[in-house]
């Protein structure tokens, strides 16, 4: 009995200093344009279009978020997706809880296939969030709308919804990213850069799986860093 005591104590005392050795951190998520925060409804200039773009939706999914501590990779936050959308500002931060050093975090940009496969979900994931598409039966993973007279189409608009989750059409993107915060985790993302390398008058709408949406998945995945 007294061996059991002695190691049940033991034990309560590593717990707790395992538990202090936790920390919680806030992860907070900018969305530029170039070196400023990109706002709705504003006009920006772009040189390489010689015109200016607005921007009037701006969302995406972040899952499996998770850390590497001690080059252990642990999951982080209550929520397994969450949908970043620029019009809500609460989307935009979450408290984190991981070891005392941060060396990497890891997350992918959209839904994984076994989630698309299972059915539509609450919280982030209610279709009435509008980036599930009811016909495919599908998540939209990103979603960017705007308008520029660069695009010859119906009120200069641009669509780029982009989703697809089985065969050649997986849009899912892996990112890693090297960490060197511990305290505050921000996690940037330039529109910008993305807009002036798909070649935007050539392409004004993406708004079902195809090849072009892997494409634009994979070059806005490119777009993402840790502010330093």
């Amino acid at each position: 009995m007294r061996l059991r005591y002695i190691l049940f104590v033991g034990f309560i005392l590593c717990s707790g200093f395992l538990y202090a050795q936790l920390k919680e951190a806030q992860l907070e998520i900018e969305i530029l344009f170039g070196d400023e925060n990109l706002e709705l409804g504003r006009n920006y200039y772009v040189d390489e279009l010689a015109d200016s773009v607005e921007f009037e939706s701006i969302k995406f999914y972040i899952s499996n978020l998770e850390i590497q501590s001690n080059s252990t990779w642990q999951e982080i936050g209550k929520l397994k997706h969450k949908l970043v959308d620029l019009e809500d500002s609460t989307s935009l931060s979450m408290k984190v809880r991981g070891y005392s050093s941060i060396q990497k975090l890891r997350f992918n940009l959209g839904i994984d296939s076994i989630t698309n496969v299972s059915g539509a979900f609450g919280g982030d994931l209610d279709p009435t969030k509008g980036m599930y598409w009811s016909w495919q039966s599908g998540y939209i993973n990103t979603k960017i709308e705007g308008k520029s007279k660069v695009f010859k189409t119906r009120n200069n608009y641009f669509q780029y919804h982009l989703g697809g989750y089985s065969g050649v059409f997986k849009s899912c993107q892996k990112v890693t990213l090297l960490s060197n915060k511990q305290e505050k985790l921000v996690l940037q993302l330039d529109i910008k850069e993305f807009f002036v390398n798909l070649n935007p008058t050539e392409l004004s709408s993406v708004m079902s799986p195809s090849l072009e949406a892997v494409r634009l998945s994979t070059l806005l995945s490119r777009m993402f860093k840790l502010k330093e």
